[in-house]
């Protein structure tokens, strides 16, 4: 893709004056005392009175109908005030406390004397 230096210009003042309008939004309503949970309950209702679609409950609570211009719009409101990292949360790898060679050796003094000898011959 060749674009010219101008059109990159354009491109990321563009994107820059989008990123500066969400902060704003989201610290004149966190002003308001509109948090995010809040902000995305008055979300669907301004969607759902501007779409004229009722709101429903769903297995997790309240919600607009999947695939309406609704819900679109609520999302995309959302999504541009408190855009979010991702659906599901990366989990941080975590280093087990235990070293697997103790493990074997408490496993293997937990053994009968039987069980040992069998071990023993099979190696």
């Amino acid at each position: 893709m060749s674009l010219t230096i101008e059109t990159r210009n354009q491109a990321y003042l563009i994107f820059n004056a989008v990123n500066d309008t969400a902060c704003d939004f989201a610290e004149k309503l966190l002003g308001m005392g509109v948090d995010e949970a809040v902000g995305r309950a008055l979300a669907m209702e301004w969607a759902s009175a501007k779409y004229h679609t009722p709101i429903t409950m769903g297995q997790r609570g309240l919600m607009l109908p999947q695939g309406s211009n609704a819900r679109s719009a609520m999302n995309r409101v959302i999504g541009f005030i408190w855009p979010s990292e991702s659906a599901t949360p990366k989990k941080k790898a975590k280093r087990s406390a235990v070293d697997p060679v103790e493990a074997l050796i408490k496993k293997i003094n937990a053994l009968t004397p039987a069980q040992r000898r069998r071990i023993r011959a099979a190696i």
